[in-house]
């Protein structure tokens, strides 16, 4: 069974491009996209440019991971600068993540 991403571009340029685990996987032409992962540890970033934010995570199966595009303050128009992502887990499995989340800059 795989798990789920599932992205929240919010004022995130739609032109930035997902990698996860150095492959590209999709752009964030969506207010919200949704991309199968395996289960089992990922680095995912977003980038756009020079410009790109990294996080990682375990997925467990079944698990939805949601990942917030949040742009930082001093973007510049039309927020194509600096993003940060800040996870959120919906997992059946929320103790096995506990510890497994770190974030990568």
């Amino acid at each position: 069974m795989s798990a789920t991403l599932r992205i929240h571009r919010g004022y995130a340029s739609p032109r930035r491009v997902v990698v996860l685990g150095g492959r590209k996987i999709g752009q964030l032409s969506e207010e919200v996209v949704e991309f199968p992962v395996e289960p089992g540890e990922h680095v995912l970033t977003v980038r756009l440019g020079y410009s790109e934010a990294t996080t990682r995570f375990r997925a467990m199966p079944g698990d939805t991971v949601e990942v917030k595009v949040c742009v930082k303050p001093a973007a510049p128009e039309p927020h194509d600068g600096p993003v940060d992502l800040e996870l959120v887990m919906h997992s059946p499995y929320k103790n096995a993540h506990e510890g497994a989340l770190g974030r990568t800059d």
